[in-house]
């Protein structure tokens, strides 16, 4: 219900942005997926060192965790990709 909720409040704000700032976030998109991507895969210290990757690292231990931020970092990457080249429509996410 909590997650509906927060759905709802992005796709209105969504609505009120022009088209360029929504590019521009999911240019963000992409490049926070590059980020993710790059530590998972080199091992990054002060990535891990964070508080929520701490708690991933006790729950499924620091190779987990790397394959978690990979696998997270890819789908933001894949998923900014399609919105920036059109090839999905944000009215098909939201």
């Amino acid at each position: 219900m909590l997650c509906h909720q927060a759905l709802l409040k992005l796709k209105r704000c969504l609505v009120k942005l022009d088209v360029m700032q929504v590019f521009v976030l999911f240019y963000l998109m992409i490049a926070v997926g590059l980020l993710t991507l790059f530590a998972a895969v080199t091992d990054w210290e002060w990535f891990f060192k964070q508080r929520r990757a701490q708690n991933l690292i006790k729950l499924m231990g620091r190779s987990g965790t790397r394959v978690f931020y990979g696998i997270l970092g890819s789908l933001f990457i894949a998923m900014g990709w399609l919105v920036v080249t059109e090839r999905i429509s944000l009215g098909t996410i939201f």
